[in-house]
């Protein structure tokens, strides 16, 4: 099966793409040619012992756990996550038209900024209801009571749904409803259909249009003038590669995805608690320093932060804190000894306070000369030996 070209952006779009790109699955599929996708038992007890193994270590990388998730879905939807069968029948590539039915969009009336605030409220969705496989029902607008609902364009369980336009970022992701308070409409942005029951799993749908390869298609197939509105056209969703492995292989695939997802929620709530222990020890020990009442606290306190400040302040929050705390002992005459008394003044006493003009940027001949002109580009350092801008 050959997958046809994705679309090229309009002209003076965000991320061209060439008109002759084409996505093509019969030479170089991404998951094991002719067999169930899968990996050896082997293998995947190897894999799944490695993982668990380093898990933690993983995710206590920069952005780890995200990076986590989004390898699990990549890895899912290639077959590679769970070990193979000797009985599973091999996956084959289909598009997303030929395996779902009733893809339509809602509409987009002018509704309250308030969420609808009862079930018997009707309401409809915005786009932010639809994340990475999870649906929100609150993030909805209330539907003014001059204006009819369409019942129609209503969610129900069992639909997947689709971003089409909007910003860059928000465009193409999807879920499934798995549940859904009613008199909920869509709006139309959000395109809406239902896999066929015999061929796919809704959530496994959900997982593909949200990975691997059928996800690649979708950022390519993101068409507009501007990162900040794009779309992708019902014709383009159609006609996305979607793998279609056995639908008990699907319902395995899913259901391992969950018990991994689970864990990384749990390393996420555990380096959250872990954070907020570490932000709450870096601001006593700061504490400490600016509230010390004699010279002797002050040192006391001085030399506990220095005795600890490889450990502690190892992020770049904590270390700007620092920064910020250095900045005001220093201000307030603690960090030196001091022979005589500090005395209080304003600042107008110790120098002149001048304003300034800039000249036009329409006369080029303004800007041509070698008098730096400052402006609050050039105030990210604490002494201006120039500036980036020059005038006569």
């Amino acid at each position: 099966m050959r997958i046809p070209p994705s679309p090229p952006f309009s002209k003076g779009g965000t991320s061209p793409v060439p008109a002759q790109a084409e996505l093509d699955f019969t030479t170089t599929p991404p998951f094991e040619k002719g067999g169930p996708g899968g990996i050896s038992a082997h293998q995947g007890a190897r894999m799944t012992a490695a993982w668990m193994e380093n898990l933690e270590l993983l995710a206590e990388a920069p952005g780890g756990v995200g990076r986590l998730r989004g390898l699990i879905r990549d890895l899912a939807v290639t077959g590679k996550l769970l070990p193979k069968e000797s009985s599973v029948v091999a996956w084959t590539w289909s598009t997303l038209g030929e395996q779902v039915s009733g893809m339509d969009s809602g509409w987009s009336p002018a509704c309250l900024d308030t969420p609808s605030p009862a079930p018997e409220v009707w309401g409809v969705l915005r786009t932010t209801a639809v994340q990475s496989l999870r649906y929100i029902q609150e993030e909805n607008k209330e539907l003014p009571t001059h204006l009819a609902p369409r019942p129609e364009a209503e969610v129900m369980p069992g639909d997947v749904l689709f971003t089409r336009a909007g910003p860059m970022n928000r465009v193409g992701i999807s879920c499934l409803v798995a549940s859904t308070r009613p008199r909920l409409m869509l709006s139309d942005k959000i395109i809406r259909f239902r896999p066929k029951a015999e061929k796919l799993d809704g959530r496994f749908t959900a997982l593909c249009l949200n990975a691997g390869v059928t996800a690649d298609y979708l950022e390519r197939a993101k068409s507009g003038m501007a990162a900040s509105q794009v779309n992708i056209s019902q014709a383009k969703l159609k006609a996305a590669p979607i793998p279609l492995p056995p639908l008990p292989e699907q319902h395995r695939i899913v259901a391992k995805v969950d018990e991994l997802m689970t864990l990384c929620d749990r390393l996420e709530a555990r380096q959250a608690d872990a954070q907020h222990a570490h932000a709450r020890l870096v601001q006593a020990l700061l504490d400490s320093l600016t509230q010390a009442r004699d010279a002797e606290e002050f040192q006391a306190a001085w030399e506990r932060v220095a005795g600890c400040f490889e450990g502690v302040f190892s992020t770049e929050n904590s270390v700007d804190d620092l920064r910020q705390v250095l900045l005001q002992l220093a201000i307030a005459g603690k960090l030196v000894r001091s022979m005589t008394a500090w005395k209080s003044t304003t600042l107008g006493s110790l120098g002149t306070v001048l304003g300034g003009a800039t000249p036009s940027k329409a006369n080029p001949a303004f800007w041509s000369g070698d008098i730096p002109w400052v402006s609050p580009k050039d105030m990210k350092r604490p002494l201006i030996d120039d500036a980036a801008d020059h005038i006569r």
